[in-house]
């Protein structure tokens, strides 16, 4: 199950394509590294769907479905 936290940054990349990770710290009252630990666990729980988390200094995170 996931936290408060994780959900708000799950409706957030849903809303957009992408978000930058201090955006999402901002928008959770988080700090980035906050941000970066909650991602992992996410993560953690979306594999099972082949679906991720990914980061990228361009583009900073986004939802990826993997085959």
């Amino acid at each position: 199950m996931l936290e408060k936290d994780a959900k708000k940054i799950l409706i957030e990349l849903i809303k957009r394509e992408s978000i930058m990770g201090e955006e999402l710290a901002f928008l959770i009252h988080k700090s980035s590294r906050s941000v970066r630990t909650i991602i992992k666990d996410i993560n953690e729980q979306m594999n099972r769907y082949n679906t991720s988390i990914e980061s990228g200094t361009n583009f900073g995170y986004r939802i990826k479905e993997h085959d």
